[in-house]
């Protein structure tokens, strides 16, 4: 079980890779359904072993939320297309959330250093956002209508902002050591 506990992060930065991959890889080959069911796999994976099962599923919620807001704003905006998308629909695709969900579960554990520093995460955030959606637009997932340098500018501007605020909102609160610290 110790060698577990030495694992648990490089094992969690494996699994967020290989599932964004995979999700990735079945929403390009419009199998959105398989996607989404392959990011709630990872997810379900991460809660077999994270230690505080419902602050987790809380921060799941959470950035899912937050992701849908972003998501929708992007579509509407046209700088996002989603090649799995319903036609008709402004929404994201259920695979995209499922993706902000596995994110979620970094959050506490492999990614716990960048949530120490908001301007790292800020610049982690800027960088690995637009390179994501890069990398998804060459395996064919997404397209950028609005054109690929002015989309990364726009993607790597809100994740700038974005990743810090989802490291903020979902921080863990201290318990206060001393009555003082109320």
């Amino acid at each position: 079980m110790e060698l577990f506990e030495k694992l648990k992060y490089p094992i969690n930065g494996l699994l967020f890779y290989f599932g964004w991959f995979a999700v990735v890889l079945y929403g390009a080959s419009n199998h959105p359904l398989i996607a989404f069911a392959l990011s709630l796999f990872v997810i379900i994976l991460h809660f077999v072993w994270c230690t505080d099962k419902w602050l987790e599923l809380l921060q799941v919620f959470t950035v899912v939320g937050i992701g849908f807001v972003v998501e929708t704003a992007l579509i509407e905006s046209g700088f996002l297309i989603y090649k799995s998308r319903v036609i008709w629909s402004p929404l994201p695709p259920l695979w995209i959330l499922g993706i902000y969900g596995i994110l979620s579960t970094t959050l506490n554990y492999s990614l716990t250093w960048v949530k120490k520093i908001p301007f790292v995460a800020a610049v982690c955030g800027a960088i690995g956002g637009a390179l994501s959606y890069r990398a998804g637009l060459f395996m064919g997932a997404v397209a950028f209508p609005k054109g690929e340098v002015k989309t990364l500018l726009v993607l790597g501007a809100v994740w700038f902002f974005l990743f810090p605020l989802i490291c903020w909102v979902t921080n863990k609160p201290k318990a206060p050591k001393t009555p003082q610290d109320l």
